[in-house]
């Protein structure tokens, strides 16, 4: 289960929304994760459909959304990849408005049945985001370079923060877009 929209059963299908059955989740409890499955249930086919529907509806911003799902695959499995290379990059989608960013970022995330993104956040609202599930989201329209740094270099360095209430332990980083040109960031 992905999400209450989205829910495949054990051979990688869609299950349709009828024969569902649902767990309530109390507010307190940690949201659902993505299991790491191993396999390959159907040769490739879904993911080749995948990539011709995208091809034939983003067109010019094909590359774009192909270097999106690309990361999707690394931050949806954060904790693997931070096991193997001691650390996890974040994706920032950067460009000038209305170049694609953010349908790139929507056309992914769907996959994983995300419908809605963070925008304006602080920095512990996202990092408690990461701490609850390992399925990605998006941080839409970043604008605060700051944020974006702390986010960065936490989420690489797996660090999570604590106080007294509470530990971050993160499980995957958000997909940001922004306008902010960040190669002068240091």
């Amino acid at each position: 289960m992905f999400n209450t929209n989205t829910q495949m059963n054990a051979e990688g299908k869609l299950i349709p929304k009828e024969p569902r059955k649902f767990v309530v989740i109390e507010g307190d409890m940690k949201l659902p994760q993505l299991s790491n499955v191993t396999g390959d249930f159907d040769q490739g086919e879904a993911l080749k459909a995948l990539l011709q529907a995208g091809k034939n509806l983003f067109q010019n911003n094909f590359p774009q959304v192909i270097m999106a799902h690309a990361v999707s695959s690394i931050v949806a499995n954060y904790d693997l990849v931070v096991q193997e290379f001691d650390g996890c990059s974040v994706p920032v989608l950067q460009g000038q408005p209305v170049s694609g960013k953010r349908t790139a970022m929507r056309a992914v995330l769907r996959v994983f049945g995300q419908t809605k993104f963070n925008c304006e956040s602080t920095a512990k609202v996202l990092e408690a985001k990461q701490a609850s599930t390992t399925i990605p989201f998006g941080w839409d329209d970043a604008d605060h370079i700051k944020t974006i740094c702390s986010i960065v270099v936490d989420s690489y360095n797996a660090g999570g923060s604590a106080n007294t209430r509470k530990a971050y332990i993160l499980h995957t980083v958000p997909i940001i877009t922004t306008n902010n040109d960040c190669d002068d960031i240091k």
